[in-house]
């Protein structure tokens, strides 16, 4: 189980109304989810394939913009 904790915002909308969806460049989207109010999210996932994963997280706005960062996790 990895444990991923992050904080997103704009400012022209409340934070709750973001879409936030994770990929895993191996196994493909893996959740979506909105951020609470104050723009905190705790997305827990267990079943990434053994590999070396490039995550992304994506969040999108009412319009469409979106924000997108990565980072490298290994599950052995």
């Amino acid at each position: 189980m990895v444990t991923f904790r992050v904080e997103v915002d704009d400012p022209d909308i409340p934070n709750n109304d973001l879409m936030v969806v994770w990929t895993s460049d191996k196994d493909g989207e893996i959740g979506s989810l909105s951020p609470n109010s104050q723009g905190g999210i705790v997305f827990s996932y267990a079943d990434l394939s053994v590999n070396t994963h490039t995550i992304s997280m994506q969040v999108a706005d009412e319009v469409g913009a979106t924000c997108t960062s990565t980072m490298t996790y290994t599950v052995g």
